[in-house]
């Protein structure tokens, strides 16, 4: 799977990721190889923030613009559009899909 990821623009109504194409336009796209190539370097956060904040988390977002100007301080990012629409085609495969916080 492939996100979108640039700092302002348009959504798609699906998976609230920026949309594709010079035209309507589009953010730079992050494919699975430039994932493992960011996770050889050991950039966790920054995969956080692509993957999230950057690419499909609206309120997250907005909440991340907020706290960087008040505070400086940046918060942590949630579960992703992308993830929960996974989640959710697999539960209705009727699989049983848990999802846990903390470490395991």
């Amino acid at each position: 799977e492939k996100f979108h990821v640039r700092s302002t623009g348009s959504y798609s109504f699906i998976l609230n990721q920026p949309m594709g194409g010079r035209k309507s336009k589009g953010g730079q796209r992050v494919g699975e190889m430039e994932i493992w190539a960011l996770q050889g370097y050991g950039a966790a956060h920054i995969l956080q923030e692509l993957l999230t904040v950057k690419a499909d988390d609206i309120k997250q977002r907005q909440m991340m613009q907020l706290s960087i100007v008040r505070t400086g301080l940046v918060p942590k990012g949630n579960v992703s559009e992308g993830f929960k629409a996974i989640v959710s085609y697999m539960k209705a495969l009727c699989l049983d899909v848990e999802m846990f916080e903390g470490k395991m």
